[in-house]
């Protein structure tokens, strides 16, 4: 079928490719992949990948251990359906381009708080007294100083 896409832009899971883009990641992920990052969408395409498939993939594959990031720019302003990453199934940590829903310009990274408190941040020494405060830990990943004015913006997307 000639569908006016070159055989060399197709990727995994189209017409172009007999194999899921699960069978071809399935090849690649083992017990020692620590991390594998995916766009959510392509902008170029309009293609939505199965984000909820991978994770379970990864998870399975590296047996826990294995951490998701899901780049879901081009997919913000149509379907950001991963903004609570703690729920069951979703990716590790997901990030978006807030200017992309209207909002100021500032990037968004959402983590699973477990993920989270696994990793040090620079102010280590908040991490000392046991579990943190969502504020502290938040805090903690800050490095300089805080730009109130696009945190305002991002509270007001809330609303």
């Amino acid at each position: 079928r000639n569908d006016g896409v070159p055989d060399s832009a197709k990727g995994a899971g189209n017409d172009g490719d007999r194999r899921t883009e699960s069978c071809i990641l399935s090849e690649l992920i083992n017990e020692r992949t620590r991390v594998v990052a995916m766009s959510h969408a392509s902008n170029i395409l309009g293609m939505e990948r199965d984000v909820r498939s991978v994770c379970d993939l990864v998870r399975r594959a590296t047996r826990g251990r294995g951490q998701v990031v899901v780049d879901g720019v081009a997919v913000a302003p149509h379907l950001l359906a991963y903004a609570g990453s703690d729920a069951e199934g979703g990716p590790d940590w997901y990030v978006a381009s807030l200017h992309k829903l209207f909002g100021p310009h500032l990037g968004c990274l959402v983590g699973r708080r477990c993920r989270m408190e696994q990793l040090r941040g620079l102010d280590s020494m908040a991490y000392e007294e046991g579990r943190l405060s969502d504020e502290m830990l938040c805090k903690s990943w800050e490095v300089g100083t805080m730009n109130y004015e696009a945190c305002c913006g991002a509270i007001g997307l809330k609303k």
